[in-house]
């Protein structure tokens, strides 16, 4: 099921626009008895909006370019909310509740399956801006924390020996999953070459099995990608024209490195702000400053420190698979600028606008595979347990300030 299109081509939500309306006053910070009398009154406004059957619509712009992949594990709340309240505002929480319950399960499975790295994971799941989106209705939440599953379920099949029929269906059907939740994030599925070739019965069934896959999750991909262009439109008064932009793009793509490096300039920290604890622009939620500093020093520590240096080599990756990691991680960055260059950015812009520090959030446990770690700090399990502590208070006011509803 996809939204339909007003008539300037742009993505729109059927529904009442006047309950949108007052949801937007209500979450700008009115008072309790403000937003008793704003839903007061546009209830019974809309109760005639229904009689008379226009329910009118409203812009849903960025919302149309995710399929309905991204919202599998809210909906599944909401199901089960159908039937058991007539309660919004406990049926509006049990879609949040249910997609924080499943995305926080692959989270989970993804500490229990990857045999290294762990503390990366989980570090990963433990920032304000990862658990924010997961206890909300974010099509990012669903991938950040299924990125997380796939990845780990790749390095686990890496290490456990002969894989079975139940793993080729996982994987298949996870490279699905990745293709459609966001197309940024699609090479991912590359990363299904990482899993040696001794882990398949012989030669001919592994390059079956990794092509299959990669082509399978590709068609997934772009039939999407079709899809989701049809809802991209031009901004006109922000000068944003993704055909043009698009053309201009593929006409001057020698100069679209240059572009970036502008870009990376002109943000400065403002990535590394939002992807380890400062804002999420969409959902306006910010945190305590100090939450970035934080986090980034103890991620920092993660990605540098080895656990164990018995397993090291076990672990190691050789130069062929590294090759695999980088050419996943830089097509990621690659779809990530030019996508929003062509869909967010005015006409030949100098710059790339909308990317946000949250978008990276997949892309650190891969960029972990590829560091260099050093047995740097002593006492691993103190300091581990120190970073715990700190970790859990912080989040403590991340999960409550999520589920603060009004003042």
């Amino acid at each position: 099921m996809t939204s339909g299109h007003l008539v300037d081509g742009a993505g729109c939500t059927d529904g009442i626009s006047e309950l949108n309306d007052a949801l937007s006053q209500v979450l700008s910070g009115i008072s309790v008895n403000e937003a008793e009398d704003v839903y007061a009154k546009q209830k019974k406004y809309m109760d005639r909006r229904i009689d008379m059957d226009e329910l009118g619509n409203y812009y849903n712009v960025n919302q149309c370019l995710y399929s309905p992949v991204s919202y599998i594990p809210h909906v599944i709340g909401l199901f089960i909310g159908n039937y058991i309240t007539d309660n919004a505002l406990v049926y509006y929480y049990m879609g949040r509740t249910s997609g924080l319950l499943i995305n926080a399960l692959f989270v989970i499975l993804a500490v229990w399956l990857i045999p290294d790295r762990k503390g990366i994971v989980a570090l990963v799941a433990s920032t304000p801006i990862f658990i924010s989106q997961i206890c909300t209705y974010s099509a990012d939440g669903t991938i950040n924390s299924f990125s997380l599953f796939f990845i780990a379920y790749i390095l686990y099949l890496r290490n456990k020996g002969k894989m079975s029929a139940f793993d080729m269906v996982i994987t298949a059907m996870g490279s699905g999953v990745v293709a459609l939740s966001k197309v940024i994030y699609f090479p991912l599925v590359f990363l299904v070459f990482l899993v040696p070739g001794n882990s398949f019965k012989n030669k001919k069934t592994e390059i079956v099995f990794k092509v299959t896959t990669c082509v399978f999750a590709f068609t997934l991909f772009l039939v999407w990608f079709l899809i989701a262009k049809t809802y991209l439109f031009n901004f006109y008064g922000r000068n944003v024209y993704p055909d043009k932009q698009l053309a201009y793009l593929l006409r001057h793509i020698y100069y679209f490195p240059i572009i970036i490096i502008k870009t990376i300039i002109a943000e400065n920290f403002n990535w590394l702000h939002g992807l380890f604890g400062g804002v999420i622009l969409s959902n306006n939620v910010i945190f305590i400053s100090y939450m970035f500093e934080v986090f980034m020093f103890i991620t920092i520590i993660e990605l540098l420190c080895l656990e164990d240096t018995s397993k090291e080599e076990v672990y190691k990756y050789s130069f062929k698979q590294k090759i695999i990691i980088w050419l996943t991680i830089l097509l990621i960055l690659g779809l990530t600028f030019s996508s929003l260059y062509v869909q967010w950015t005015p006409y030949m812009s100098e710059t790339i606008l909308g990317i946000q520090g949250r978008y990276f959030i997949p892309l650190i446990l891969p960029f972990s595979l590829v560091l260099k770690r050093f047995r740097i700090i002593r006492n691993y399990e103190a300091r581990l347990g120190l970073e715990w502590i700190v970790v859990m208070i912080l989040n403590m006011y991340a999960l409550a300030f999520e589920y603060y509803v009004f003042s």
